[in-house]
């Protein structure tokens, strides 16, 4: 056995120690002068600066080449970027010559080999390139036998990044493991490149078209040095599942660059194919998670430049695919349709176009099919139209709403739209929408809707509604109307919606609706108003319920504007009476409500009214202390929080008041004045009619005179009460009723008791002070003085007096004119809440 493999293998070990000893031979004897001479030969051929730390020569490291090897090198860029940037830098390059040749003394350039390098390539807004460092006649074999007519180029981990301000193309890739083939320094000559790339991004002007991919090249090309062209053979680029094909030709210019590629793809990966559109073009759907295969051919033709780009067109169709948007656990399955679309319809219409029809899919198990046309996505005209059968809760599974949650329920979509977003005049649109047995809540509100159906009929911009009906919170309803302006909303950022309906109801109750605040404040709650809404309602409702405020048989009309809503004329059965309301309830003023109303209002029960209305914010006076009906004509406003809690400095009203059959129970200033005049029982006062205009503001009451004539006493009084329980009382009592002792007794005890001629006594008091605890002394001039003061009195209205009292109102004109009139100082009251002045 060692016979016959004896003899191959001394041969085998000869031929390698001779190749050794060559090669060692011809490093000494040869590698100082090949390498003196060929790295001078090189910079004659640059005119920028390479500075290399290490050059070696070696015949066994690259054999059967010749090598020479260039550690740490660097060059600068061509002027005028010198100094400023980095051309080159490699760990290491290799420059292979034929061993034979170099033996011969003739040392052409075949290959280059760069490995862990960068290179910065930038074409200036002038055009000024730093990699234009060959010198003209670099390609011309000179007198030395040296030539740079190298065929070869391999780049291995080599960073690339090629910058053209002029015509605004970025590119940046990872050179893994690259080849280049070619006759280099030929003006012309067949150009072969295939390897492995990483792609993070490539920019033509101000579109990003392929970012963050791994692409393998197989690129064969004609290039045309003399005329700047680079044709594109049959080609096949592919990035990750994407596989193209490519076809077509660049050619650079001095001032852009003329492109005509085509690509085409058989069943290319959906996702993959997403990836290289831009992402402006695709939208949210650039989210969107994709399953499936497409069929495509693309063309890009035109120039790019510093404000141009060419035109991209794609033609695609797909079977079977699905489409997941992202957070969603809903998938629309079996997607087919044939699609276009272009950046630019043309050269002379500059704007992207995007076209899918038989669009067919089923999310769910539902079918839905559809046709989409959309041309110029900064200002998009649409044509689209849907016919469908959907679970709504399936369907927010798959598009997730921002404020709704547990939906449930069925749409039937059958509809159509067509029209320039923007432009109202330009829609047109047809079909149905129908919603059945529709239940969902509010993200940001324990608020449930349930039983929702209704028909919503399309025209242009408007949506009829036809028998919308549901409950809310436990509140019922049924509308009919038009809502305009349905698609501007829609589409665009802070449109109004405006609706025209009249609404229907049961029974109401705004305790659930409201959303709720602090639960253990009585006056909780949160009153918010979209600005975006407006709305003119005719409204009839049974019942409607709010805290202990309770109303029947409601009819009138409401409007809400710019946040604020306004009551028109709405009358309404409560407290055993009935009430007139004309107001509005402003909640357009930051973290404050202004309500302000006028109220006629017809035999009411006194106790229910105080009861039900929480005392109108004071406790002076309470339900607990009055009773009888009360026939009122009352100005009211106030500013209340968003929880409602209401700012009692900012409390007026006026209220022409009158009471029948009426009793005064327990009320405080009467069973201080009974305590004061021993021998009366002031505890429940019995009146037939009582009347007078009470004003309330600064956190007071302010009466005028009235008289009081009732069971237990006869009396006239008038004066002042705050919040705080301090009074400031003027009295005049008649003491007939009082009397069961001699007067000279009461003299002695009270002062002056002053007979009127008629046989009645009477004693005339001041009542000041803390009412736990109040001062009585006798003011007989006082009370005479106060009941002269209520002769005739300005009538002003709701806005005069709020304007006087508090600075409302400002603005408006009618106040403007009579303020011009007006000499007097106004007194500035000071309110809490920062937004107190309406505007």
């Amino acid at each position: 056995m060692w016979q016959k493999i004896k003899k191959p293998f001394f041969i085998t070990l000869i031929i390698l120690g001779s190749l050794l000893l060559l090669g060692v031979g011809t490093s000494v004897l040869f590698g100082d002068k090949i390498i003196e001479h060929v790295i001078g030969e090189v910079n004659k051929n640059l005119n920028t600066k390479v500075e290399v730390k290490q050059v070696s020569f070696s015949i066994i490291r690259k054999f059967p080449n010749a090598a020479i090897e260039l550690q740490n090198v660097y060059a600068a860029p061509a002027k005028p970027f010198a100094g400023k940037d980095t051309l080159l830098y490699a760990d290491k390059i290799y420059l292979l010559f034929d061993l034979f040749d170099v033996l011969r003394g003739n040392y052409d350039l075949k290959k280059v080999q760069v490995e862990n390098a960068t290179v910065q390539m930038i074409t200036d807004t002038k055009g000024n390139k730093s990699f234009d460092v060959w010198k003209n006649d670099s390609t011309q074999k000179n007198k030395n036998n040296f030539q740079l007519n190298f065929d070869e180029v391999s780049f291995k981990n080599v960073q690339f990044v090629y910058r053209d301000f002029k015509q605004q193309k970025f590119y940046g890739m990872q050179l893994e493991d690259t080849h280049m083939n070619g006759k280099f320094g030929d003006a012309s000559y067949q150009l072969k490149m295939n390897g492995d790339v990483y792609v993070y991004k490539t920019r033509l002007g101000n579109e990003d078209y392929i970012t963050l991919k791994k692409a393998k090249l197989n690129f064969n090309l004609k290039v045309d040095n003399v005329n700047n062209v680079y044709v594109f053979e049959p080609s096949t680029l592919q990035l990750e599942g994407l596989k193209l094909g490519v076809q077509g030709r660049i050619r650079y210019l001095a001032e852009q660059t003329e492109i005509d590629l085509s690509l085409n793809g058989k069943d290319a990966d959906i996702i993959s194919l997403l990836s290289i559109i831009p992402k402006s073009d695709l939208g949210a759907l650039s989210d969107y998670d994709a399953k499936g295969s497409v069929t495509f051919n693309a063309k890009i033709s035109g120039a790019i430049a510093a404000h141009q780009s060419p035109v991209v067109a794609i033609n695609f169709s797909t079977k079977n695919s699905e489409l997941t948007p992202p957070h969603a656990s809903a998938t629309l399955k079996n997607i087919s349709f044939s699609g276009f679309f272009t950046n630019k319809k043309s050269t002379a219409n500059g704007v992207n176009y995007l076209s899918l029809k038989n669009v067919k899919a089923d999310l769910e198990g539902q079918k839905l099919s559809a046709n989409f046309e959309m041309e110029n996505s900064v200002k998009p005209f649409i044509n689209m139209m849907m016919d469908g059968n959907f679970d709504l809760k399936k369907l927010a599974e798959f598009y997730k709403p921002d404020t709704l949650s547990n939906i449930e329920g069925t749409l039937l979509i059958n509809a159509a739209f067509k029209g320039q977003i923007g432009n109202a005049a330009t829609y047109s649109s047809s079909g149905t929408a129908q919603f059945q047995k529709v239940n969902f809540e509010l993200k940001q509100s324990p608020t449930s809707f349930k039983k929702f159906s209704s028909t919503f009929i399309l025209k242009d911009n408007e949506l009829q509604v036809d028998r919308l009906s549901g409950n809310v919170a436990g509140s019922d309803f049924r509308v009919n109307g038009v809502i305009d302006n349905i698609f501007d909303y829609i589409f665009l950022d802070n449109q109004t919606l405006n609706i025209d309906a009249d609404f229907l109801s049961n029974k109401i109750n705004l305790d659930e609706i409201i959303t709720k605040g602090d639960s253990k404040n009585d006056t909780a709650g949160g009153i918010h108003f979209s600005p975006n809404l407006n709305c003119n309602m005719i409204v009839s409702v049974g019942e409607l319920d709010y805290k202990k405020f309770s109303a029947r048989r409601i009819n009138g009309s409401v409007t809400l504007e710019d946040g604020v809503l306004h009551t028109n004329s709405l009358n309404m059965q409560t407290m055993d009476g009935s009430v007139n309301l004309q107001g509005s309830i402003d909640a357009s003023r930051g973290d404050s409500i202004l309500i302000l109303y006028n109220a006629n209002v017809t035999q009411l029960n006194i106790t229910k009214a105080f009861e039900e209305m929480g005392n109108f914010g004071q406790t002076t006076i309470t339900d607990k202390n009055l009773k009888g009906k009360v026939t009122a004509t009352v100005q009211f406003a106030s500013v209340w929080s968003r929880q409602l809690a209401i700012n009692t400095n900012s409390i007026y009203s006026k209220c022409d008041i009158t009471i029948e059959n009426g009793e005064l129970i327990n009320f405080e200033p009467m069973l201080a004045l009974g305590r004061y005049v021993k021998g009366s029982d002031l505890r429940n006062i019995k009146f037939e009619t009582l009347h007078n205009i009470i004003e309330i503001k600064n956190k007071k009451l302010i009466i005028p005179v009235m008289d009081i004539r009732s069971t237990a006493v006869n009396l006239t009084a008038s004066g002042t009460h705050s919040f705080d329980n301090m009074v400031d009382y003027k009295i005049k009592m008649e003491l007939s009723q009082l009397l069961n002792k001699k007067v000279r007794d009461f003299n002695t005890e009270f002062g002056i008791i002053e007979d009127d001629g008629l046989g009645r006594w009477k004693l005339y008091l001041s009542m000041k002070g803390n009412l736990s605890n109040p001062k009585f002394a006798y003011d007989k001039k006082g009370v005479q003085e106060n009941i002269a003061q209520q002769a005739k009195q300005e009538k002003q209205t709701m806005k005069v007096v709020l304007n006087k009292e508090f600075g409302w109102f400002k603005k408006d004109s009618t106040i403007a004119k009579q303020n011009q009139q007006q000499q007097k100082k106004k007194e500035e009251i000071q309110i809490e809440y920062e937004e107190d002045t309406v505007k």
